[in-house]
């Protein structure tokens, strides 16, 4: 349970980064030359408090400097929520660096979730390639590296100083929609839009006084659903920043770096997220079959028909979802592509490194002689659910590999370390993203709670496997697949953006179990 609180809070901060304090950073150049090179040897710092659910969740850094002909745009999130008992803190750092007159030269990005910590590096090469290394830490070794060389995007972006220039000119213009694509290193290397439209002229608040400001929202192209009300100065820089995500409020408010860091309130999101139904589903866990009507609250999106789950769309905030437990029913592989994706749901990854030698030595202790395909599937899967001794949620979100060493964990931590050892096995292997029915959870009765757990792709079809469920049970039809991963590089961003619009906005209504 509750693996998508977590990506919840990682996406959270995402979105922080993005939406609400990129262009918050210090303004280089006056809104009447909005293209002249910027002030050399400068800095500017500012710090914002984050409020969620009136509580007070964490704080904002950020920080641009002018030195030695470039700009270096950085900023930092700090995040800290409640599951319960349990406190999460959430992490993330950027740093975005460019040339005075707007040329990118590298980007950097690190995340730190509970006990796993990523680290992604770009380089921009002359020739109009990037450099991308990713570092994942390891339990006892040595950190997992990885480099790529791949086409920088073709769509015309600007860097972060650049975009800020920018769109302080469009405001001295008086300009009510203001359109810029850039990158943002904590989204990878794709270009994202964000699209500013000034809704009035009007005050806010900081640090007690009421000043001039102008009010906008904001809106990702890329993430329908996440828009965030702003409230800026003449120069564009934030003053106080609302957004719902979720049904959960989240405010961002300028302040000075001693407010910013005085004591959290975390606040307890748990609950929350919980999606209940008006009645108890009899024998949840023997179910074979599962016809459910899923309504979002704004648009809902396709869920996927995979593995053993069909979806036919009722209208356009609804559909019905049916899943048919232990059949593939879904997304078979065509042939043609079945080698490219075998290839690559085997790949090592940060967060699944089959190349480990401790996750090698795991997968070693598993026989499988004489197993056919399914059975071999199963197999790993119950020794997974035995191997985690300690099945709580005091882990954030950790590794394959670090599961492998400490043997606890929720849900992700079943899901992940599954996926890594089918691989290791020679299965190819992904995981899942949705709801499970619970009879009882966080003080709550008959609810559907945010889950994870794994596929196998198995004589071509994708197979359920809950490592957290029983022996005699692989996987019941009263799970409900939101979204697939294959949690190779960079997929993590994309794993998040595909399940934003879903989170806190759904019902269920259960039509019938079998």
């Amino acid at each position: 349970m509750n693996a998508r609180l977590r990506r919840y809070a990682m996406l959270f901060a995402l979105l922080l980064t993005t939406v609400l304090p990129t262009f918050a950073l210090g303004q280089d150049a006056p809104p009447s030359a909005p293209a002249e090179a910027p002030e050399v040897d400068k800095r500017v710092e500012r710090w914002y408090i984050l409020l969620m659910q009136g509580q007070r969740a964490g704080w904002i850094k950020s920080v641009q400097t002018h030195a030695g002909g470039k700009i270096t745009t950085e900023s930092e999130v700090q995040l800290e929520i409640k599951r319960e008992a349990l406190k999460l803190r959430i992490g993330m750092t950027s740093e975005f660096v460019e040339t005075d007159d707007g040329k990118p030269i590298s980007q950097q990005s690190t995340q730190k979730l509970g006990a796993m910590s990523t680290t992604r590096r770009v380089r921009f090469m002359p020739d109009g390639t990037m450099e991308v290394t990713n570092l994942q830490p390891t339990p006892g070794g040595a950190p997992v590296k990885s480099v790529q060389t791949k086409p920088a995007s073709e769509k015309p972006w600007l860097t972060p100083a650049a975009a800020e220039r920018f769109v302080a000119g469009e405001l001295a213009k008086g300009a009510t929609t203001i359109v810029v694509t850039m990158l943002d290193p904590s989204l990878g290397e794709e270009p994202v839009t964000v699209t500013r439209t000034v809704l009035e002229r009007t005050t806010a608040e900081a640090f007690g006084k009421v000043v001039p400001a102008v009010k906008w929202k904001n809106a990702i192209a890329s993430m329908p659903g996440a828009e965030a009300v702003e409230f800026v100065d003449d120069d564009g820089q934030t003053i106080r920043s609302e957004i719902n995500l979720g049904g959960i409020s989240v405010v961002q408010v300028l302040a000075d770096r001693e407010l910013a860091l005085s004591k959290l309130d975390a606040p307890e999101m748990l609950a929350s997220l919980l999606v209940p139904v008006p009645e108890a589903i009899a024998n949840a866990r023997q179910s074979r079959v599962g016809t459910y009507i899923v309504t979002s609250q704004g648009s809902l999106t396709d869920l996927p028909s995979v593995g053993g789950q069909t979806f036919k769309r009722t209208g356009p905030q609804s559909g019905e979802v049916t899943v048919r437990a232990g059949e593939g029913g879904g997304e078979v592989v065509p042939e043609g592509r079945l080698a490219e994706v075998k290839a690559e749901h085997l790949k090592a990854s940060a967060m699944l490194d089959t190349r480990d030698e401790e996750i090698i030595k795991l997968a070693g202790a598993i026989d499988l002689t004489g197993l056919d395909a399914p059975a071999a599937a199963e197999r790993v899967r119950r020794f997974v659910h035995k191997y985690i001794k300690a099945k709580d949620m005091s882990v954030g979100f950790a590794t394959a590999s670090e599961v492998c060493r400490t043997r606890t964990g929720d849900c992700t931590e079943h899901a992940v370390l599954l996926a890594a050892l089918l691989r290791a096995k020679g299965v190819p292997a992904r995981v899942v993203s949705g709801l499970i029915y619970i009879d009882e959870f966080a003080g709550k009765k008959n609810v559907f709670g945010y889950h994870m757990w794994s596929q196998a792709l198995v004589d071509g079809q994708w197979v359920n496997l809950d490592a957290t469920l029983g022996e005699g049970t692989p996987y019941d039809a009263a799970h409900i697949t939101l979204s697939v991963s294959s949690l190779n590089e960079g997929e993590v961003q994309n794993f998040l953006v595909a399940t934003a619009p879903l989170i806190g906005k759904l019902k269920i209504e259960v039509v019938k179990v079998e």
